[in-house]
Order: structure tokens, then sequence, then C-alpha cells
């Protein structure tokens, strides 16, 4: 059994490591497709779905990040 932050995961199939600011998956067959950055450096990366694999990775500097504000709770 694998615990993080208190939780226990009984049913976890597979884990892998990500970069800390990371996106929502999209899913597409086996693929898991995310965004995420370290510093001002975007990484894009491609999952198989199956086993937590990572397929591919690609990186590119980006010369600032996008700033977003929500409210919980604001449709906006």
């Amino acid at each position: 059994m694998l615990r993080s932050r208190g939780f226990a995961f009984t049913h976890l199939r597979w884990m892998t490591e990500l970069p800390v600011e990371h996106s929502s998956p999209c899913i597409w067959g086996d693929r898991n497709f995310l965004t995420g950055h370290v510093g001002t450096t975007l990484k894009m990366i491609c999952l198989r779905r199956s086993d937590g694999s990572t397929l591919w990775e690609r990186e590119r500097t980006i010369p600032k990040l996008s700033t977003y504000e929500h409210v919980a709770g604001d449709p906006m």
C-alpha cells in the first residue's frame, strides 16, 4: 500500500514523477499528455497510460509565466 500525505492508495496501477507545476492530463487511447514547468522551462510529456512509462518529453524555454487569479466559486 502506498501512502501520500496521510492518504492510502490501494488501487493504483502505477505512479510516476511529474514536474511540480503540472496540468490536468489529456487522455487519448493509451497515451496521457500533460504539461508542466520548472522555472521558465515548459515541459511537454507523453506517458503510456497502461504502465506510466514516459514515451517522450520535450522542453521549451519561455520568457515568463502567465499568472491567473481564480476565486473559488467564481464562474469567470
